[in-house]
């Protein structure tokens, strides 16, 4: 089993990555907004107003992260769903990405 990790930076194509991933059957998911450390760490300033400063900016710059459990010869389909959305991941500037780790034990109930 492997857990993939996508990065999305762009969120109007989040929809469509979650479409072409369910088109293959990759439903095994949870997504998370995420912040990159160095935008973070811009944005407050070490200090309490910049971080409350940053608490209440709603039109901060949040990423997408798609945590996805499949088995290992499911991640060819996963990286073909995500770059047919958002192109070729290595040309890309977009900061978007895919991680392959090995999962050794996974235990989940039923649905």
């Amino acid at each position: 089993m492997k857990l993939l990790i996508l990065r999305i930076t762009n969120e109007l194509d989040m929809e469509k990555v979650l479409v072409q991933l369910a088109n293959h059957k990759l439903v095994d998911s949870v997504i998370i907004d995420a912040k990159g450390m160095a935008s973070e760490l811009n944005d407050y300033h070490g200090s309490l107003l910049g971080s409350l400063r940053a608490m209440f900016d709603l039109d901060r710059e949040v990423n997408k992260l798609i945590l996805l459990t499949c088995e290992d010869n499911q991640v060819q389909y996963a990286v073909q769903a995500m770059e047919k959305i958002v192109g070729d991941i290595e040309e890309s500037e977009s900061g978007d990405y895919i991680i392959s780790l090995p999962i050794d034990f996974i235990k989940k109930a039923k649905r």
